[in-house]
């Protein structure tokens, strides 16, 4: 890709991500600077090149991840090619407290909603429980006074039957 084409694909790819409601971490600009990402770079969202082919580098016993193509080699450890070493920065050196807080702070927001709810579900269980607890004693009490109110009936009837009988 050429350097304008770059730029249009990380446009492409930002914009996409804002109306999908995709939440992109945000380094800082003084981090950027820190790691030498030049102040004209938007970034993220990065544009990496990987490669699973190696060159060694001459002499060091080190490989250098490379893609060759016809028109020639993109490395993907070259700031001119790929933005991996910016990020490698950003994520290993400069962005990793800020990083790992960011997601301790979106693990908490989950585990609280989490929790809040397992306590919402308990709080209506403990209501419908509490409520067949109190509908069960309603029922005793009624089939006690109906029980009573039977007795009261047949006790009335065997008197007024011993009336008209003696």
């Amino acid at each position: 890709m050429t350097a304008e084409e770059t730029l249009a694909f990380r446009s492409f790819v930002f914009e996409a991500c804002q109306h999908h409601a995709i939440r992109l971490f945000d380094f800082g600009s003084e981090a950027k600077r820190r790691v030498g990402i030049p102040t004209d770079l938007v970034a993220p969202p990065f544009a990496v090149v990987a490669s699973n082919q190696f060159d060694e580098v001459k002499g060091s016993g080190s490989f250098w991840p490379v893609r060759d193509y016809h028109w020639g080699t993109c490395e993907a450890f070259s700031t001119e090619h790929s933005d991996c070493t910016y990020l490698k920065k950003l994520l290993l050196e400069e962005g990793f407290h800020d990083l790992r807080q960011a997601t301790e702070e979106r693990y908490m927001a989950y585990r609280c909603s989490y929790y809040q709810e397992k306590e919402e579900e308990a709080r209506a269980s403990r209501a419908k429980a509490e409520k067949q607890r109190q509908f069960g004693w309603l029922l005793v009490a009624v089939l006690l006074l109906m029980g009573a109110a039977h007795a009261v009936f047949a006790r009335l009837a065997g008197r007024e039957g011993g009336r008209d009988g003696g």
